[in-house]
């Protein structure tokens, strides 16, 4: 009985050691040697309880019918094996979790398309050593020098003009105040 219970939830070893990590095999031995230690132990045990020899009970104890109220009780017990109510869960949280790595995926193959485009501008571009003014300002329009409106260091979207660089360095003094 206990055999076949667990001929049917059988561990395939190979596929589990496949999915290991190289830094945790150890681990991963420790616990398939404990599993099959568990299982062996269960082996170990025939699939039907021995068989009580009701008669000699009779005949060694004194009290009657104690050992007919026993075996009534005994033969009438029944222990049934546990039903199993997770699996709906877990498949539930597979399809969940296959929907959510199908997402990814489309995700990533998207993102690798737009990153072999832009390698691809790199490699076919000139080195930035070697550009010019004119060819960077082709290359990179959104980072191109302007001579009309010169930034400032450190040339971002808040220093783009001397007045603008100016209230950034007001606001900046205004919040030493307030410490």
């Amino acid at each position: 009985m206990a055999a076949k219970r667990i001929a049917k939830s059988a561990v395939d070893w190979v596929a589990f050691a496949e999915r290991v990590p190289e830094n945790q095999k150890h681990l991963f031995q420790a616990f398939r040697t404990k599993s099959e230690a568990y299982v062996s132990k269960v082996y170990s045990y025939p699939e039907e309880p021995p068989k009580i020899n009701w008669a000699l009970y009779k005949s060694k104890i004194a009290v009657a019918g104690l050992v007919d109220t026993f075996e009534k009780q005994y033969t009438t017990l029944n222990i049934p094996f546990p039903k199993e109510a997770v699996t709906p869960e877990i498949e539930a949280q597979e399809k969940q979790q296959e929907l959510e790595r199908q997402q990814f995926t489309t995700a990533s193959e998207s993102r690798i398309s737009q990153y072999k485009i832009e390698l691809e501008n790199w490699e076919t571009m000139l080195p930035l050593e070697n550009m010019t003014m004119e060819e960077y300002g082709q290359a990179f329009p959104d980072r191109q020098w302007n001579r009309e409106k010169p930034t400032w260091y450190p040339h971002d979207e808040f220093a783009v003009t001397p007045e603008s660089d100016a209230a950034r360095v007001q606001a900046a003094a205004a919040a030493q105040q307030q410490q």
